[in-house]
């Protein structure tokens, strides 16, 4: 079950929400004001932090930690 991120345009509360494949993304509503049709947002689990990025290992059999 896929977690996303949504923005409630209605109080400005940020919220995340677990939705089945097969649930419509209109039935989720702000957990804070109750709006419905809050705008979802790009998860940065799903794409990555920029801060997050390490180089790159220069081969498989070695490590640059430690």
């Amino acid at each position: 079950m896929p977690l996303y991120e949504f923005h409630c345009r209605s109080c400005g509360q940020d919220f995340e929400e677990f939705l089945f494949p097969s649930e419509p993304e209109d039935a989720v509503v702000c957990p804070s004001c109750g709006a419905d049709h809050p705008e979802r947002r790009l998860s940065l689990f799903g794409v990555g932090a920029e801060g997050a990025r390490t180089a790159p290992a220069s081969s498989c059999g070695t490590s640059s930690f430690g």
